[in-house]
């Protein structure tokens, strides 16, 4: 892996990977003028083992479902006061110490 270009503090940056036979490739890009500031980085798996991986809870069953509903319902309601917090979250379900569900909470754009 190298740093291509310098990224300045408050530019959004994106994560791009692909799958090469047994070598994951992997390049950061800033969003805001497309240009890569890490490329060249890859790992390679020594064993894979694919498998589809059943979910261990339903999605129906989940409580913080009712709490992100509402925040949806919220930010249609107040987009701009949403649009003014100015930041992404990334909440992770868990139980169990597994994570069971993913919420991405764009207040951004």
């Amino acid at each position: 892996a190298r740093f291509t270009k310098v990224v300045i503090p408050g530019q959004t940056l994106r994560v791009d990977m692909w799958r090469n036979g047994n070598r994951i490739h992997f390049e950061t890009v800033v969003v805001e003028n497309g240009t890569a500031a890490i490329a060249g980085a890859y790992v390679d798996l020594n064993a894979i083992k694919a498998g589809i991986i059943q979910n261990k809870v339903t999605a129906s069953t989940l409580k913080s479902d009712a709490v992100f509903e509402y925040i949806n319902d919220q930010i249609k309601v107040q987009p701009d006061q949403a649009k003014s917090v100015n930041g992404i979250f990334l909440v992770k379900i868990t139980k169990d110490g597994e994570i069971v569900k993913e919420w991405t909470m764009d207040l951004k754009s």
